[in-house]
């Protein structure tokens, strides 16, 4: 049996259901032959220096400062794509105008970084004729990587990541860009996540791994539900997302609603083999919101919706000198959530402290090649390094900005 859904006036993440409006030319289509460099060669060194911040959001910008800030994290994506239509998540540097920007992540990441970033363009809230050339030319740089079996990119380490955003990126492209090979390209994404699933449950990192974790299940349900919007009609077996319901009630505290990572009171994840300085967040108690409201049959009276929302609210974005605080991921997932679950009250606090946080930390017009940017100083910054937490910003802004 496959399933559909409803259709919603509000954005796709913010609700259920999908809207034609928004993700992951200009600067980078002016033809200076940018191309990526060879393998062999080597990105030149990054430079770096802290952030200007002035927590005086309106002492510097006048009236809504939310599609100000979008529009010129858009900007840095775009002058940072290759000919290619990739973003590189390490050898982004190799494409700065002048001092080079710091911060790189991984090159495992490539695939990853370039669906978000082409999700984060499109779901900007901004005019389409600002985004629509350097997404079409990221989609068809991920068009030629994915395989026979649907799966975007090589299957090494957390390949799964990058192949959800990817599948999520080509779902919304047909529905805001109308591109019917863009829906040929989301059904065989689709294909492949319900083939690496495990069975009854959900994903973590490889094909039926035995394993599950909440961040990628996010992740491939945010995917599926894109997929199977009504503007979208991808068919998607209904045991997918009865896997995710079970999974959110296996990880999700009985009293206070807390969603964990890989077992109920196990906390949130971290990062292997490095410190782990980063403050606890709500990251996961979020995405266990969102997927629970948006799921077919969603039940907006359960205790573990409520109080999920509850918890958000107590816990508003802080970004002190020490960024140990700072995870950009959980404040989209907050954001997403928040949006979603429509409480005025809450959503009006959240979303102000959270465009208030970004703004102020966002690297200013007069900083060079950073103009636009935000430092990669969160929990998973060292992984997709700037190119990664510029998407994910702009994707926070865009929810507040289309909400609004």
């Amino acid at each position: 049996m496959v399933v559909g859904r409803a259709a919603s006036k509000v954005p796709f993440f913010a609700s259920a259901a999908l809207t034609a409006a928004v993700a992951f030319g200009a600067l980078c289509a002016r033809g200076d032959g940018r191309s990526l460099p060879p393998a062999s060669s080597s990105p030149r060194p990054a430079a770096g220096g802290a952030a200007y911040v002035d927590h005086r959001v309106e002492v510097s910008h006048g009236g809504d400062v939310t599609p100000r800030a979008a529009a010129s994290a858009l900007e840095w994506l775009r002058r940072h794509q290759y000919s290619e239509g990739m973003w590189s998540a390490r050898s982004y540097t190799q494409v700065c105008e002048g001092k080079v920007c710091v911060g790189r992540g991984g090159d495992e990441h490539d695939v990853g970084v370039t669906a978000l970033a082409a999700l984060a363009l499109m779901e900007s809230g901004l005019p389409r004729i600002k985004y629509e050339e350097p997404v079409h030319r990221a989609l068809g740089w991920l068009t030629l990587r994915q395989d026979d079996t649907g799966c975007f990119g090589s299957r090494q380490g957390k390949f799964m990541y990058g192949h959800a955003i990817a599948t999520l990126a080509f779902a919304r492209a047909y529905t805001l860009l109308g591109e019917g090979i863009y829906k040929h390209h989301a059904a065989r994404g689709v294909r492949f996540l319900e083939l690496a699933r495990n069975a009854d449950l959900a994903w973590r990192y490889g094909v039926r791994d035995g394993q599950n974790d909440t961040s990628v299940t996010a992740w491939a349900g945010a995917a599926l539900l894109a997929a199977a919007s009504p503007e979208v009609e991808v068919p998607v077996d209904e045991f997918a997302f009865n896997g995710i319901r079970r999974w959110l009630g296996e990880v999700t505290g009985e009293r206070h609603y807390e969603a964990s990572y890989m077992r109920r009171g196990g906390g949130n994840a971290r990062v292997r083999g490095r410190e782990d300085r980063h403050e606890p967040n709500e990251g996961l108690t979020a995405s266990a919101l969102w997927l629970r409201l948006s799921l077919p049959g969603a039940d907006r009276t359960l205790p573990e919706i409520s109080g999920a929302a509850r918890r958000l609210g107590w816990n508003l974005p802080v970004w002190e000198e020490d960024p140990a605080g700072v995870d950009y991921g959980a404040w989209y997932a907050c954001t997403r959530a928040l949006a979603a679950y429509g409480e005025r009250d809450l959503w009006t606090v959240w979303s102000s402290r959270v465009v208030r946080v970004l703004v102020s930390h966002q690297r200013r017009f007069n900083e060079g090649c950073l103009a636009g940017s935000w430092d990669p100083v969160d929990k998973w910054g060292t992984e997709g390094g700037r190119v990664y937490a510029t998407a994910m910003n702009l994707l926070t802004l865009g929810i507040v900005h289309r909400a609004r």
